[in-house]
């Protein structure tokens, strides 16, 4: 199995939640995000990911979330950066960030 690329660098991004495969395309990354105002949300996003056990599942999860969202924009990392907000979590002021690094 390929050694994860480290993550981009950008110091808005309060933590990187996890780096896994993309379940059909090993070169794919997903970097999971979060960017928040609390330390509430991060809490959250850490348990979703959790629950969901293992690396395909949250690179699945990642997909299906950031493809009903507008691609926020090709990174200076030859990235492609989706982003979106979680639903029903708003007071917790945050976003999730998804790196994908490959082809798109």
């Amino acid at each position: 199995m390929p050694r994860a690329p480290q993550p981009p660098k950008n110091s808005n991004f309060a933590a990187v939640e996890g780096c896994v495969y993309h379940p059909d395309n090993p070169s794919l990354w997903y970097y999971v995000v979060t960017r928040t105002s609390g330390a509430q949300g991060i809490a959250f996003l850490m348990m979703k990911v959790s629950e969901l056990r293992t690396a395909d599942s949250v690179a699945q999860w990642a997909y299906q979330n950031a493809i009903s969202n507008p691609v926020h924009g090709t990174q200076p990392d030859g990235s492609t950066e989706y982003r979106w907000s979680l639903a029903g979590f708003q007071e917790a002021s945050f976003e999730t960030t998804v790196h994908v690094l490959g082809r798109p």
